[in-house]
């Protein structure tokens, strides 16, 4: 987890501070941030799910883990949403 916050903060520095400012469609230094934030985001997801392997495994209902279980996959589903939106032509009309 810590490796991972680390590269997301690193990748977040580039992604702020030193992306392209003058054509900011181009991504340059801007896929350092995305990257990382997605290693981070599968990172979280294992931790959550070795945290909770007592519940998996008894099939207990655990109110909180079936929450942030929740938020993961609404945050999951905006983000092939995203995707699928950047696949057209016209991917601007979403800004």
């Amino acid at each position: 987890m810590g490796l991972a916050w680390l590269s997301f903060a690193a990748g977040a520095f580039y992604t702020y501070f030193i992306a392209e400012k003058q054509n900011p469609g181009y991504g340059n230094f801007t896929w350092s941030g995305q990257v990382t934030l997605f290693v981070l985001f599968v990172t979280c997801m294992v931790f959550l799910i070795r945290q909770n392997r007592d519940f998996l495994s008894q099939w207990r209902w655990n109110p909180r883990f079936a929450i942030c279980m929740l938020v993961i996959g609404l945050h999951l589903l905006g983000g092939i949403a995203m995707y699928l939106g950047h696949l057209g032509s016209d991917w601007r009309t979403w800004l």
